[in-house]
């Protein structure tokens, strides 16, 4: 068998069977093919002898390089793979002891298993690529890394909040009953009668107090001698009812220390003083204070409170001292003598702070003193010297609206009122509000800085003046109009924002006469009498104040005609008021005026008043509106008539005539 020749695919020379390399051009021949094309296989052309020796001679064999001999030295790229899986470990080591050092989570609660409905086939895992789940129901959040995330903060509507600034404030009227007046929003309400009981007269005003938002609570003293009470809830008066259980030589005093809780004090026949308490769900009936008798008094006790749970009360006693006795969580510690004093009348305490107390009282020498009690001892009695005041059977008037502050107020023997402050250090001195009054006045703050004072007038009406921090507004004081028997009682009460406006009462409960025995107590010796405090040095006379000239109206204008709206009346309704006034002076003229209302059988003393307005007449016949409107309550069913006054700066009223000079009145009738 004949071995095919082998040639370089290179330069073609033949080469032998088992060469590797060229001899002729010395590349290697592992590519060379064992069999030429065609055209490599067509037969050489003879060479001649000349052209063999001509060719150059045949390189020599290259042997192929041997291969390396073995060193028996590690490869470095060996080492450096080693050194990569060893540091791998290492890592692996590491994070397996951080995973059991770190506390186990809790184990997730087992998911249901799919219901059959929903059950679908699994898919195969073997060659899947992994799947990471999406837990439905849940939003996909991509939280923001970079800086501080972005907050979006919720806006929570707050629930409503009491606001400050609500004035209540309650009268005696000419029919015996109480009425009340109310600002709210910078707007008064008009007098509005507390309907279904009457009263006895009495120099001091009732008593109320307010132990919450949109909650007053109001006392007074029934013809019967017992004490009555009346709740506002925030909607309605839930009409009088009787504390029963006591009889009484004078009005109540009240005092609330916390919410739903009020407790009340009055002076038994036994003339001793009795308490009841309202413990928040029930009266727990009257309890005497024994250890004390004071003489009859048109003007109840005082008593404060300075936190949850405690009571001080004091009371002038038969000697003229002042007296203390103190309720501390507990018991009642029994009455004690503020020694170093006799007064002419009661006293008024009052608190600005925890364990800080003030009382004040009218001197034999018609000073007023004050006593502190600075939370370790009383330092004793001080005249507010610089003014003298008459004899009374109320006490000054005191209130406090901020740490450290004080405003005493008083009617002097001009009988204007008279303020005097204390500012943190000192008594700036007394000095005066103006007006005539004909009894003492009522005070009351709603916020710091701010102080509203009233008054009842000489003719009868209510008047008020309101210090705003910086002055006193308006340069006289402002009427509230009304007829009354007695002062006022003033009293701030936080409303919650969207409550409505107090309105007038709508029930008319029966009073019921309860007749009780007399109370009884035990009657201790009263404390001995002390020095007589002695008159200051100086005490400037106050200058009274004379009243003017009293003017008439304007010649040629009258009133002619005067309608109500709606022309029938009855309970529970408002009337309005259409006056027509007739204007022959030729030039249109400016009056203040108002509507009031009488009954029929008390032409003297009005019973009902619109509101006071500042409008210019025209000349001739005109009908104009009078503000406000008055409101029939339950009970006033009757014949009336309605008169139109016209008011000087003073509040002075002068009634409208008819063109033949006849007081003009309008007849009506509640009811028919």
């Amino acid at each position: 068998m004949s071995i095919s020749p082998r040639f370089c695919s290179n330069c073609g020379t033949q080469v032998g069977a088992n060469a590797r390399f060229c001899a002729a051009c010395g590349k290697p021949v592992a590519a060379a093919s064992t069999s030429l094309s065609e055209a490599s296989r067509l037969p050489l052309p003879l060479q001649s002898e000349e052209d063999r020796m001509s060719a150059p001679p045949p390189r020599p064999a290259v042997p192929p390089p041997a291969p390396p001999p073995s060193s028996g030295i590690i490869s470095p790229v060996i080492i450096g793979i080693a050194a990569v899986l060893f540091l791998c470990c290492i890592a692996i080591v590491a994070v397996i002891a951080i995973g059991l050092a770190m506390p186990s989570r809790p184990t997730p609660q087992a998911v249901p298993p799919i219901p059959a409905a929903q059950a679908t086939t699994a898919l195969p895992i073997i060659g899947s690529p992994a799947i990471t789940p999406t837990i439905v129901g849940l939003p996909a959040i991509t939280p923001t890394i970079v800086g501080l995330p972005a907050i979006t903060p919720t806006i929570v509507t707050p629930p409503a909040v009491a606001s400050m600034g609500r004035l209540d404030v309650f009268a005696r009227g000419m029919d015996e009953a109480l009425y009340q007046n109310t600002l709210d929003a910078s707007k008064w309400s008009g007098w509005s009668q507390l309907a279904g009981g009457t009263f006895a007269e009495s120099p001091t005003p009732p008593t109320v107090v307010s132990w919450g938002p949109n909650r007053l609570d109001i006392f007074s003293l029934g013809m019967d001698k017992a004490v009555y009470q009346n709740t506002w809830d925030g909607s309605k008066w839930a009409g009088w009812a009787q504390l029963s259980g006591g009889n009484f030589a004078g009005p109540p005093a009240a005092v609330t220390w916390g919410p739903n809780r009020l407790d009340v004090f009055a002076l038994g026949l036994d003339k001793a003083v009795y308490q009841n308490t309202w413990d928040g769900s029930k009266w727990i009936g009257w309890n005497s204070l024994s250890g004390g008798t004071f003489p009859e008094s048109p003007t109840p006790p005082t008593v404060v409170s300075w936190r949850p749970n405690r009571l001080d009360i004091f009371a002038r006693g038969m000697d003229g001292a002042v007296c203390q006795s103190i309720w501390d969580g507990s018991k009642w510690a029994g009455w004690a003598q503020l020694s170093g004093g006799n007064f002419a009348g009661p006293p008024a305490a009052v608190t600005w702070g925890p364990n800080r107390l003030d009382v004040f009282a009218l001197g034999l020498d018609k000073a007023v003193y004050q006593n502190t009690w600075d939370g370790s001892k009383w330092i004793g009695w001080n005249s507010l010297s610089g003014g003298t005041f008459p004899e009374s059977p109320t006490p000054p008037t005191v209130v406090s609206w901020g740490p450290n502050r004080l405003d005493v107020f008083a009617l002097g023997l001009d009988k204007a009122v008279y303020q005097n402050t204390w500012d943190g250090s000192k008594w700036v001195g007394w000095s005066s509000l103006g007006g005539i009054f004909s009894g003492p006045p009522a005070a009351v703050s709603w916020g710091p800085n701010h102080l509203d004072v009233f008054a009842r007038g000489m003719d009868k009406a209510m008047y008020r003046r309101t210090w705003d921090g910086v002055k006193w507004s308006p340069d006289a004081w402002e009427s509230l109009g009304g007829e009354f028997t007695g002062p006022p009682a003033a009293v701030s009460v936080s409303i919650l924002k969207g409550s409505p406006a107090i309105p007038p009462s709508t029930t008319a409960p029966t009073l019921t006469v309860v007749a009780t025995p007399a109370l009884t107590g035990t009657t201790a010796p009263p404390p001995s009498p002390t020095k007589t405090l002695a008159p200051p040095t100086a005490a400037p006379t106050i200058t009274p104040i004379l009243p003017t000239a009293k003017p008439t109206v304007q010649p040629g204008l009258y009133v002619t005609g005067l309608r109500t709206e709606p022309p029938a009346l009855g309970e529970r309704m408002d009337a309005g008021f259409y006056v027509t006034f007739l204007n022959t002076t030729n030039a249109a003229q400016q009056y203040r005026w108002n509507v009031y209302v009488f009954r029929a059988d008390n032409p003297r003393n009005s019973f009902g008043e619109a509101s006071p307005q500042l409008t210019i007449i025209p000349v001739g016949t005109a009908e104009q509106k009078a503000f406000g409107s008055w409101r029939i309550g339950v009970g006033t069913c009757g014949n009336y008539f309605a008169r139109v006054a016209w008011l000087d700066e003073a509040k002075n009223r002068t009634y409208f005539a008819k063109p033949d000079g006849q007081t003009f009145e309008l007849p009506f009738t509640v009811c028919p």
